[in-house]
């Protein structure tokens, strides 16, 4: 089956101290990927109040630079790249409100949610640790969740980010709530590229397939760290051929959710 992607939302830059490239660059990737949609989702600078600072983000004071060469990039690829500026970002209870507020001051477009740590980070662990038994797997679903139902995530990146120790059946028991919640809050789950590239822990099959079987929307995110990664052509098509596997419902392009809070 042929498929259709035209859309990125998943891109990262040097700012976030872990990725190459400059943000200009990207877009001019995009272009020659033949991509019309490209939304920036820099690892969100959280302002931790505690003096934490953490390794793999922009800080907040990096923020306003970052906003303005991207607002600066959407008027010169005007007509050629619809760019947004967004970010990716955990849920953290403790900062989330005060992350908000920054965001949304620079023009925030839309977050996405990447729930790397559980708790605040700096009192939590990597969701992504092989841990003995699936002891990392239920704060981070509990986690996740919580995050959709707050409905500011455009969708859930790299949603099988946990590590099912082999012990599959119970790990989709427990996964299985993301699903759930992912039809209740219309959050759609993505197909991590990079987990692709790298041959991660996910992609996760047995998961795509449990998400298949539920109707989850699905999307693709390059997760680029280069701007050549937007140029990966057979990793995108190894995406999609999970789409087709496990039939998935693929959304070709999401509606942005508005990042802000609905207090009552």
């Amino acid at each position: 089956m042929s498929h259709i992607y035209t859309s990125n939302y998943h891109t990262h830059t040097a700012l976030c101290h872990h990725a190459s490239g400059e943000i200009r660059d990207y877009a001019v990737a995009a272009v020659e990927a033949g991509l019309t949609t490209l939304g920036y989702s820099c690892h969100a600078p959280y302002p931790f109040n505690n003096g934490y600072v953490s390794w793999f983000r922009m800080l907040p004071n990096e923020a306003k630079a970052y906003a303005d060469e991207i607002n600066a990039l959407k008027e010169e690829f005007r007509g050629k790249l619809d760019i947004k500026l967004g970010y990716e970002a955990e849920y953290y209870p403790l900062h989330f409100k005060d992350l908000l507020d920054l965001v949304n001051s620079l023009g925030c477009d839309y977050i996405i949610l990447g729930q790397h740590f559980v708790n605040n980070e700096h009192d939590g662990s990597y969701s992504g640790d092989a841990m003995d038994g699936l002891a990392h797997v239920e704060p981070y679903v509990r986690q996740v969740t919580e995050a959709m139902r707050l409905g500011v995530y455009s969708y859930v990146a790299h949603p099988d980010l946990p590590p099912d120790m082999g012990m599959t059946d119970l790990y989709l028991e427990k996964m299985s709530e993301i699903c759930r919640v992912s039809l209740e809050t219309d959050t759609p789950l993505e197909i991590n590229i990079l987990g692709i590239q790298g041959n991660r822990q996910y992609p996760n099959d047995a998961f795509w397939k449990m998400v298949g079987e539920f109707g989850c929307k699905t999307v693709i995110g390059y997760d680029a760290h280069s701007p050549k990664a937007l140029l990966d052509k057979d990793a995108l098509a190894r995406a999609f051929r999970m789409v087709d596997e496990y039939k998935l419902n693929y959304v070709e392009d999401i509606t942005l959710k508005r990042p802000v809070l609905d207090v009552k």
